[in-house]
């Protein structure tokens, strides 16, 4: 009886960390995917300059991810269709201002 026990609770642990997986590759996934699609809208002068502002400050993956959210944020309230260099400026002077 024992045996079995830990056998039902040996695959259940084996259930629960597949779905941990699962869940960690789907959200990997959407995350890259979210990336592409606000890099993809960077006009070209705004991801130079997003690619110096990272180079010069030394910017982590995340924080570059962020930027380019609030920018989008931004370029959507002004009804752009891409990320301007304005709206990258505005977003790194923040991040400047909050520290």
């Amino acid at each position: 009886m024992n045996s079995s026990r830990l056998l039902e609770g040996d695959t259940h642990q084996e259930d629960l960390l597949s779905k941990l997986e699962d869940a960690r590759v789907f959200r990997a996934w959407r995350l890259q995917a979210e990336e592409n699609d606000a890099l993809s809208s960077l006009s070209s002068a705004a991801k130079s300059r997003l690619i110096q502002s990272a180079d010069a400050l030394g910017l982590s993956a995340r924080s570059v991810h962020k930027i380019t959210s609030v920018s989008r944020t931004l370029a959507d309230l002004a009804t752009e269709r891409e990320i301007l260099v304005e709206q990258i400026d505005n977003v790194l002077a923040l991040r400047a201002a909050l520290g």
